[in-house]
């Protein structure tokens, strides 16, 4: 039989750093994944929600539309209390 030689110290730094390396490149790779993955929910978060300027808008034109049915509701309502008037003036 062949008798083994054992393994230097040189030897095992080789295949400790070999080792290391290849786990620092999957380390790389998963980072690389999370920081994709994190950029795909920054853009469905970008798309999905309103931004507060954009809701600024959307309360400037709710509040145009409120002032605007006030004033529908104020001549409806003059409208309907002058037709009453001139009904009962109209009768005398």
């Amino acid at each position: 039989m062949k008798k083994e030689e054992p393994i230097t110290v040189s030897a095992r730094n080789e295949v400790q750093l070999a080792v290391m390396s290849e786990k620092i490149k999957n380390i790389e790779s998963n980072v690389s994944d999370i920081k994709t993955s994190i950029s795909g929910l920054q853009h469905s978060i970008d798309d999905g929600y309103a931004k507060k300027a954009e809701l600024e808008d959307v309360r400037a034109d709710v509040r145009s539309v409120q002032s605007q049915i006030s004033w529908a509701v104020k001549i409806v309502l003059g409208v309907v209390i002058t037709g009453v008037l001139g009904l009962l003036y109209a009768n005398r």
